[in-house]
């Protein structure tokens, strides 16, 4: 079975499909599998309280993960408001036991304390593009690496990362592009050299241990 972990389209193939914060408090909770989140963009705009008393007491329950959160220095309000935001929705995690899919944009030192802080959450970090360093530092926890388009042609990076990471930490997504999840396994297979049927296994399994909470 193929597996999205991250879109926000619908698609014919299993997907979590991504919902803005501020969607959900206005009622767009899909009937299908989904995550929630308050996006670093949005910070600032969005009641964080709100947002999480929601959660913890209505979540729905198709409601696979928390996010996309996280923190981004490029865009988005002054980062300790990031931090304040993302924090709260780490706690939330901890309390409905749920997987953080995690944005990251220059911030990988900045988000480390925060998931030895709460190192009992499950982490995916979505769109991954760090240095084998970083990933390195991040297999210490219960942090997953999810690969979306820039697997299809991947920096050198990219590449060193993929060679590397460990099959029980990978995930898949589409995020906001327009392709086929299928492609992204094969060219990661094709990088990585091993049978994509294989592959898919690995990922189901994956999916089965991070997402033990979610229907």
């Amino acid at each position: 079975m193929l597996i999205d972990v991250h879109t926000h389209h619908q698609h014919d193939w299993f997907c979590i499909q991504s919902i803005h914060a501020a969607d959900y408090l206005n009622g767009s909770i899909s009937n299908q599998p989904h995550s929630t989140g308050i996006h670093p963009w949005y910070a600032d705009q969005i009641s964080a309280e709100k947002f999480v008393n929601i959660l913890a007491n209505q979540a729905s329950e198709n409601l696979f993960a928390i996010g996309e959160c996280g923190l981004d220095r490029i865009k988005g309000p002054d980062l300790q408001i990031q931090k304040t935001v993302f924090e709260q929705q780490l706690v939330l995690a901890q309390k409905l036991n749920l997987p953080v899919i995690v944005h990251q944009v220059k911030t990988l030192s900045d988000i480390l304390p925060y998931i030895k802080k709460y190192q009992n959450n499950r982490y995916i970090m979505h769109g991954f593009r760090g240095n084998t360093q970083q990933m390195r530092q991040l297999l210490d926890y219960d942090v997953s690496f999810s690969f979306g388009k820039t697997a299809l042609d991947p920096s050198d990076k990219l590449k060193n990362v993929i060679s590397e990471v460990p099959l029980n930490r990978v995930f898949f997504e589409t995020d906001e592009a327009a392709c086929d999840i299928k492609r992204i396994y094969n060219n990661f297979a094709v990088l990585r050299q091993i049978d994509v049927q294989e592959l898919e296994l690995k990922v189901e399994n994956n999916f089965t241990k991070v997402f033990k909470n979610s229907n």
